[in-house]
């Protein structure tokens, strides 16, 4: 499995209820689609939490998330034009 790291691009495999920002103008992700990773950051038991987003055509956020390891799959990385 390839490493993860800000500003990957990645596809939802899954989440935890509650892991999403809850506000009114986003909605949680759906399994299957694309986001961008913002932060990535220890979770205090040896592994990690990645925050990512989704936003729309005119840029504005759909849904942001914290996603904990194996619940996103790597699709390619800024500059690298490699696609998974």
């Amino acid at each position: 499995m390839k490493a993860l790291r800000e500003f990957d691009i990645v596809r939802v495999l899954g989440f935890r209820p509650g892991a999403y920002l809850d506000l009114p103008d986003l909605r949680p992700p759906r399994i299957g689609e694309t986001g961008t990773i913002l932060d990535i950051r220890e979770n205090g038991t040896g592994g990690r939490v990645y925050t990512a987003e989704m936003v729309d055509d005119d840029g504005c956020n759909v849904w942001l998330c914290d996603f904990l390891e194996g619940e996103l799959e790597w699709i390619s990385s800024p500059g690298d034009g490699a696609v998974e």
